[in-house]
């Protein structure tokens, strides 16, 4: 009898194994994996390319697995498993990042390795999934909620001390993909430089300029002296109606390439400076907002930042940014999630664009409707159209104020502020 019970013992066992082992770990082909098919081929590509892009950017490895089930394991456990399989992370840095969602079972679970323990401790992981990632899912919103989430983790990252990314590797993947827009700035380069100063003098001045450029989106010594002397080549051949020659040529090869608004977008990010936004900002009237936040912040629950960037990286413009993503990523950096009843509000301006974003926490969102934030993004656009940037800024304000008074009054209950009013320009 108790040899029967032995082998039956040892059946169990082996079935158990068997079960387990059927849980196979996927191996790391792309910093998303859906095998729940849980995004649209669409969604997949545009969260790839925002991880590739911080991934390069920062260093750290932030990647999302999407199963249909864990069982027999729990989430945790199997994270572990995926988590020292892929070994996410720098050697000797130990950064990296995994976003588990278990599709069947609605669970999800966030690891991070020891390098980022102190960017992201547990109680910053816990409230990421459950007051960010969980309510959007609720909504259906599947991958607003896994956008939103990745985007409070950058922020969490880009807060901490890290080694900086590889210059090899940066460099590598810039050139490989920066090579057009290089292509682009000889021709409009070489037209502009020989128009303005001359052929001899323009060519001497836009091989320079070339070289250089060259040589920072990564190219190799030989390949920048060879792209510089085709660059002042160039400005020889165009001679006095060089300008108009090559804007000819440019729009044949953009409208060739079929990615118009692509090379607009990344020309455009490129150009915006900061001394832009602060000149278009001057401090006395930035003082005067922020005494204005702090004003409107005693009448209701909501707690207000305010950022104004001039531009995008225009690597990131290139690869398809939006300001929204953007906004989410301020929104983790400056952990406006981070306040004790959910009540943070980001108002997001990137001028490049004049686009306005406001991203705002749970407890605001339940009671205010999308579309009375909608409105008032539409509202300050108007205003950022004439020009008149602060008065757009102080009219969003005032609009949301107005909805905040409505939707979520402070009703004599003591003000404590838990964020700062100062706005970031940048």
């Amino acid at each position: 009898m108790s040899r029967a019970w032995a082998w039956l013992w040892l059946a169990l066992c082996l079935l158990a194994s068997v079960a387990r082992a059927e849980l196979a770990v996927p191996p790391p082909t792309s910093p998303v994996i859906d095998q729940a098919s849980f995004l649209t081929d669409a969604e997949r590509g545009e969260l790839e390319k925002q991880l590739l892009d911080f991934h390069q950017r920062k260093g750290s490895q932030l990647a999302v697995l999407i199963v249909p089930a864990v069982d027999p394991e729990t989430p945790f456990d199997y994270g572990t498993r995926v988590m020292d399989s892929w070994k996410l992370g720098r050697k000797g840095v130990d950064d990296g990042a995994l976003l588990l969602i278990v599709a069947d079972s609605h669970k999800t679970q966030l690891l991070v390795g020891r390098g980022l323990e102190g960017a992201i401790p547990d109680i910053y992981a816990k409230r990421i999934l459950q007051d960010t990632l969980r309510p959007l899912f609720k909504q259906g919103l599947r991958f607003q909620g896994i956008q939103a989430a990745t985007a409070q983790i950058e922020g969490l990252i880009d807060g901490e001390k890290l080694p900086e990314p590889a210059r090899q590797a940066s460099q590598g993947g810039g050139w490989g993909e920066s090579w057009p827009l290089l292509a682009f700035f000889l021709l409009i380069g070489s037209g502009v430089a020989g128009k303005l100063f001359g052929r001899l003098v323009g060519s001497f001045i836009i091989g320079c300029l070339s070289i250089g450029l060259s040589v920072v989106l990564g190219a190799g010594v030989m390949m920048a002296l060879l792209i510089g002397a085709v660059a002042a080549g160039l400005c020889l051949a165009l001679g006095e109606h060089g300008l108009s020659l090559a804007e000819i040529s440019a729009a044949a090869a953009l409208r060739e390439i079929g990615e118009m608004n692509r090379w607009q977008r990344a020309w455009r990010h490129l150009c915006s400076t900061g001394w832009q936004a602060r000149r278009q900002f001057p401090a006395a009237q930035l003082k005067r907002l922020e005494q204005q936040i702090a004003e409107s912040e005693r009448a209701h629950r909501g707690q207000l930042r305010f950022v104004v960037e001039s531009a995008l990286d225009w690597r990131a413009a290139w690869r398809g940014m939006s300001a929204r993503q953007r906004a989410l990523q301020w929104f983790g950096e400056l952990r406006v999630w981070d306040t004790e009843e959910n009540t943070g509000v980001l108002v997001y301006l990137l001028l490049a664009e004049r686009r306005i974003e406001i991203v705002a926490d749970r407890g605001i969102n339940r009671r205010v409707a999308a579309g009375e934030w909608a409105g008032i993004c539409a509202e300050m656009q108007r205003a950022f159209a004439a020009r008149d940037h602060v008065a757009g800024l102080e009219l969003g304000l005032s609009r949301i104020h107005e909805v905040l008074l409505k939707h979520a009054p402070r009703d004599g209950e003591p003000f404590v502020n838990e964020l700062p009013d100062q706005v970031v320009v940048r």
